[in-house]
């Protein structure tokens, strides 16, 4: 059998499934103190697990302080007349932030914001 025959026989032309000699050509090794492909990989899938988890654990209790946050503001903007000062004071606090985890997040690439600003 060879390079351009299959099993049975037939042709297989450019989609043969046997590699010639010259074919393969080889990955030198990562040298010292360098990471391979396959670490770097390996780390990217941790990160993503993690920030997965994360993003589970976390958006719920998100979701009921940013709703929450967006009720009371509602009131207290209604209590004080229209204000509307009032009520961005407690919306900005609760509805702004991160809802998820990012991978950037949990690496320390990027600042994991819980809350909005204190304006």
């Amino acid at each position: 059998v060879t390079a351009e025959q299959g099993a049975q026989g037939q042709d297989l032309g450019k989609w043969s499934n046997y590699a010639e000699p010259g074919d393969l050509v080889a990955v030198p090794p990562a040298g010292p103190g360098g990471d391979s492909p396959n670490r770097d990989r390996a780390g990217r899938a941790l990160l993503s697990v993690a920030s997965t988890v994360g993003s589970i654990a976390y958006f719920p209790i998100k979701l009921v302080i940013g709703t929450a946050g967006a009720f009371f503001g509602g009131v207290a903007g209604a209590l004080s007349g229209g204000d509307q000062a009032t009520a961005a004071g407690i919306w900005n606090v609760t509805t702004d932030g991160d809802y998820f985890v990012s991978p950037e997040e949990i690496a320390g690439d990027r600042e994991f914001r819980m809350t909005g600003d204190h304006r």
